[in-house]
């Protein structure tokens, strides 16, 4: 069955700015800058090396949960691929931000969730 004009139209005008999985793209420069604000914001949040990763969030079943893990800085690259793999399992409405380790409870050798 071929779609008729209107209908092509509609289609071809919704899915102009998306990627192969349905998601908003708004080209290169989008990117980069989702990558500088995203290294700015790692590089306020590190003391002596360590870096603090504030989640958060509603799960399916509508129980909230709230967690901030410790641990050594990773490269721009390796946080954002980390970043993208805890969006795509979340059920619900989910934060996950840096944060300074001594905000939270981090003491010099000690990995810890408040």
């Amino acid at each position: 069955m071929a779609l008729s004009p209107q209908v092509r139209k509609l289609v071809k005008k919704h899915f102009k700015n998306r990627n192969a999985h349905g998601a908003r793209f708004n080209g290169v420069h989008h990117e980069i800058n989702l990558r500088v604000e995203l290294a700015a914001e790692m590089a306020n949040a590190t003391e002596n090396g360590i870096v603090g990763i504030y989640h958060a969030g509603r799960g399916c079943d509508g129980g909230s949960f709230r967690w901030v893990e410790h641990r050594p800085v990773r490269g721009l690259f390796a946080e954002q691929i980390a970043r993208d793999e805890d969006y795509s399992w979340a059920d619900g409405p989910t934060t996950i931000r840096f944060v300074k380790p001594s905000e939270y409870g981090y003491k010099t050798g000690y990995f810890s969730n408040p």
